[in-house]
């Protein structure tokens, strides 16, 4: 007889599969479609091993335009404060689901936002020639906080709204994949995982 945990995993991977056959593309850089309800849990390495970029930025503007479908879609426009990983221009673009257009509001299941003149750090994946995603949608992206108790901001995962992030056996003895930290701890995981291409590019 299977297990309770058992039970659950596979419901939830059945859920997982319904969706596919629903149309909605599910993958590492999230789910794209008005149905968007189940993510796979990505952590800081996975994300950097993925991401084409990795950056520390400050959002300058957003700019909400109706796509086909009627789905609105945003471009997020970042100022390039360092550069973890890629070859990283001035201002960076990123292409996100749902915004604000005039008086309407769309909102999609597990999408990342973003605020005006916030800082944070995000992981990209280019999309076109001078746009990129955020892998993970919502995961993909630290914000920047000061607190008191620190000397140096603090990076808070970005919430995860009305969706279901479903777990690999090994994620699950993890938990939490995400959890505040101090910028420099997230910068030197970050680099960690970069670490071992760069040294085995090198020379003897």
């Amino acid at each position: 007889m299977a297990s309770s945990y058992q039970s659950d995993y596979f419901f939830k991977m059945e859920k997982l599969f319904k969706s596919v056959q629903r149309g909605v593309w599910l993958g590492l850089v999230g789910v794209w479609g008005a149905q968007a309800t189940v993510l796979l849990a990505v952590d800081v390495d996975t994300l950097t091993q993925k991401a084409d970029m990795v950056i520390r930025a400050q959002v300058l503007s957003l700019e909400a335009k109706a796509g086909g479908g009627g789905q609105i879609l945003t471009d997020i426009e970042l100022k390039l404060l360092e550069c973890w990983k890629g070859a990283c221009p001035e201002v960076v673009t990123a292409l996100v689901a749902g915004g604000r257009d005039g008086e309407i509001e769309q909102r999609m299941s597990g999408s990342v936002r973003f605020a005006a003149g916030e800082e944070c750090v995000v992981f990209l994946k280019a999309h076109g020639k001078s746009r990129f995603r955020v892998l993970g949608m919502a995961q993909g992206k630290y914000r920047l906080e000061r607190k008191l108790y620190s000397s140096e901001p603090i990076a808070i995962p970005e919430e995860v709204k009305d969706a279901e992030l479903v777990y690999s056996d090994a994620q699950r003895m993890a938990i939490p994949l995400r959890k505040e930290m101090p910028l420099s701890q997230l910068r030197q995981r970050v680099q960690a995982k970069l670490k071992p291409t760069v040294e085995g590019m090198e020379g003897p």
